[in-house]
C-alpha cells in the first residue's frame, strides 16, 4: 500500500523551508459554491473564485526569519507530498500576521496566496 501522507517538502523561490507540520492547502479548487435561498424557497447559487493557499507551521532558521517570510511577495512556492503530488503557487505573498514562539523557534499558521495554483506533478488534483 502507498503511503498516503507523511513528510512534505516546503520550498520559497527554491529555498527549502524547515516545516513543523499541519500542512494545509487549496490549490485546484476553482471555485466555491453557496446557496440562495429566500423566503420563497431556493433561488440557485452563486459561485465565486478561490485564493489559492499554502499554510504551513514552520521553524524560523537563519536562512528564514520572520522578516524574510514578510517580505515574502510575487515568489514561486513548492510543497511536494509524502503520495507524490507536487503543488504549486506562482505569484505567491505571504498574508496575515506572523506569530512567533522564541521558546521553540516556531512560526505557526503561517499562509501563502498566490496568483494561480496548480498540481505540478503526481496523483489527481
Amino acid at each position: 500500500m502507498a503511503a498516503i501522507g507523511g513528510d512534505v517538502k516546503f520550498k520559497i523561490d527554491g529555498v527549502q523551508v524547515l516545516l513543523r507540520g499541519n500542512v494545509t492547502t487549496n490549490i485546484g479548487q476553482a471555485v466555491v459554491r453557496e446557496s440562495v435561498r429566500g423566503l420563497d424557497g431556493d433561488h440557485g447559487y452563486l459561485e465565486r473564485g478561490v485564493t489559492p493557499f499554502v499554510q504551513i507551521d514552520m521553524t524560523e532558521t537563519a536562512d528564514f526569519d520572520l522578516a524574510r517570510v514578510n517580505a515574502v511577495v510575487d515568489s514561486v512556492v513548492i510543497a511536494e507530498l509524502k503520495d507524490g503530488r507536487t503543488l504549486m503557487l506562482r505569484g505567491a505573498r505571504h498574508v496575515g500576521e506572523v506569530e512567533h514562539n522564541p521558546e521553540d523557534a516556531t512560526l505557526p499558521s503561517v499562509r501563502f496566496e498566490g496568483k494561480t495554483g496548480e498540481p505540478i506533478a503526481g496523483g489527481a488534483s
